[in-house]
């Protein structure tokens, strides 16, 4: 609990109880509030669930109980928020945890007196504190996880546990229990035990494992067998040696090697190869003839051979091979001899011929199980019992389960076992102890959330912010913008003044200079009306000039003068 794994931020008791309140608001309001010592001694006053009770409920409703008689006794008076909080928190998580302990019903009701106890430490030390030493809680895991496998019927052993138990509780319930002394006491209670149901675990599961790699040696070999000599005639000591000598060697063969070693095929070759000498062969079969020959010859040293090297060659083996190459004598005298048919050996094992057709699926659920797993068995329809997987045997396909004792308590074969996993005939009890585990996962989610909604709020804030300085930014560039709008304005009727102004003056000029030009015109006009006939001028143009003119004729009605130029 040192980090929160989806913030940077250290986990302190502050940020523990801000997350709690924010998660478990209290509604009460103008009441006052009782001290941590008084709420202590309020506890130690409620009545503890009796855990002797058939009819005991598993789930912890403390809270509302609590809360009931605490307005009974003190109508004025409330918890404090944080108080409020971390109770409504507990509460929650006892549930949970009733639910995934799976404990023994009298287990478990033992567990649930410690309720106020805990209660009563978290709020003196404080949940944080709590959680980081060692406490109550350390010591109902340990609880857990020695009795996830206890039931009523496992006699001497189981009763002394039980007892063990009980006192450990009782301790824990006392207002003077020493968490790290009880638990120091039951540690070592729990080692020894423990250490006492490994050694007869262990011992069973190779005594077990012994017995199962043999039966199943016994049926491959003479499943083997059969396959090559079922429907096929075999004289009696030929017979006598394949489910006698040549059973027993295979089965040697078998648990040293496998069944899927070299010297098993070669094993296999030589029973084909055995049986094929001893079936009848038409005289005029000269092939078949002359690999008889050959095998009858070679086989018996091939055999011998074989088991010399696996080191099973004995005086036993020796008489049987000298019987065998006796009857291959025979045999060459009259290879066409008819014999009994060979009677097939009992190999119908329902441990090794069991097959529920189960899908690889489920069969992978079996594959992936570990030792030590604990599991809930319905046992011939009837009760659960409490099974704890303790051998794994994959080359013959086996589960061996003991109980809490270490003795053993079942033993299914891996598709068998598979099927009652898909039915729940069999199901899986939890692996970690729950109470530690439970609490500080939901501690996590409960600071998690309350860490979202602080961002959020942030956000929020900060948006607020955000969108005051842009408020801002706008109104100032609105006023920005209208005065430089005004501006263009006033430049723009300025120049539209100054523009009338202009047309104005120089229309006042060309007036003056239109005024200069009729004056002048009229006096000039005036001036050719005085002009008489005769009358000299001078001439401003032309190409000449210095030459004058005289007014030889006035037109007055047609407006003309005509003059004529003298040199």
């Amino acid at each position: 609990m040192a980090d929160n794994e989806n913030s940077n931020e250290r986990i302190t008791p502050e940020l523990v109880t801000a997350a709690l309140e924010s998660r478990y608001p209290q509604t009460k309001e103008n009441l006052s509030i009782l001290e941590p010592q008084e709420v202590v001694a309020f506890l130690s006053t409620m009545e503890a669930t009796d855990p002797q009770e058939p009819d005991v409920q598993l789930r912890t409703n403390m809270l509302p109980n609590l809360l009931a008689q605490l307005e009974l006794q003190h109508p004025n008076r409330c918890l404090s928020d944080g108080a409020y909080a971390v109770l409504s928190f507990l509460d929650e998580c006892a549930d949970q945890i009733a639910v995934q302990a799976k404990l023994d019903r009298k287990i478990q009701a033992l567990v649930l007196t410690t309720y106020p106890a805990v209660i009563k430490q978290v709020i003196t030390q404080g949940l944080l504190q709590t959680l980081q030493n060692t406490s109550i809680l350390t010591i109902l895991d340990l609880i857990s996880e020695h009795c996830i496998g206890w039931t009523g019927d496992l006699g001497r052993s189981g009763s002394n546990l039980l007892k063990k138990i009980k006192s450990t509780i009782e301790a824990i319930c006392a207002d003077d229990s020493d968490s790290e002394s009880l638990h120091s006491d039951l540690v070592s209670y729990c080692h020894k035990k423990a250490q006492r149901t490994a050694r007869l675990e262990k011992r069973l599961s190779e005594s077990e494992t012994g017995i199962l790699r043999v039966q199943r040696a016994q049926h491959v070999a003479a499943k083997m067998i059969n396959a090559e000599a079922t429907g096929k005639q075999a004289p009696a000591s030929v017979s006598k040696f394949l489910t006698g000598t040549w059973c027993d060697s295979l089965q040697f063969l078998l648990i040293h090697h496998g069944d899927e070693s070299v010297e098993w095929r070669r094993a296999c070759k030589l029973t084909e190869m055995l049986v094929w000498t001893v079936q009848p062969i038409e005289a005029t079969d000269e092939e078949g003839l002359q690999r008889l020959y050959r095998l009858t010859e070679q086989l018996p040293k091939d055999i011998l051979k074989l088991l010399t090297e696996l080191g099973y060659a004995n005086e036993s083996l020796t008489a049987s091979l000298a019987e065998l190459e006796a009857e291959y004598i025979h045999i060459m005298t009259d290879p066409g001899n008819q014999n009994d048919e060979f009677v097939p050996m009992d190999c119908e094992d329902d441990l090794f011929n069991a097959s529920t057709l189960v899908s690889h699926a489920l069969l992978n659920q079996v594959n992936d199980l570990k030792l030590g797993q604990w599991f809930l068995f319905e046992e011939n329809n009837s009760h659960d019992i409490r099974i704890k997987l303790v051998a794994k045997l994959d080359d013959v396909h086996q589960l061996l389960f003991t109980d809490c004792n270490g003795m053993k308590a079942l033993q299914k074969g891996f598709e068998q076992f598979a099927y009652f996993l898909s039915s729940e005939i069999a199901r899986t009890l939890p692996g970690q102890a729950p109470f530690q585990a439970t609490i500080r996962s939901n501690l996590k989610k409960v600071i998690a959330e309350h860490q979202v909604q602080q961002q959020r709020l942030a956000s929020a804030k900060d948006q607020v912010e955000r969108d005051k300085i842009v408020s801002e930014i706008t109104r100032r560039r609105a006023i920005a913008e209208a005065k430089a709008a005004s501006r263009k304005r006033k430049a723009t009727q300025r120049q539209r003044e100054e523009a009338a102004r202009r047309k104005q003056l120089e229309k006042a000029r060309q007036d003056a200079e239109r005024a200069a030009n009729r004056e002048k015109l009229e006096v000039a006009e005036d001036s050719v009306r005085s002009l008489n006939v005769g009358a000299w001028l001078q001439q401003a143009g032309g190409e000449d000039p210095s030459a004058e003119c005289r007014l030889a004729v006035k037109l007055e009605a047609e407006d003309r003068f005509i003059f004529r130029v003298c040199s």
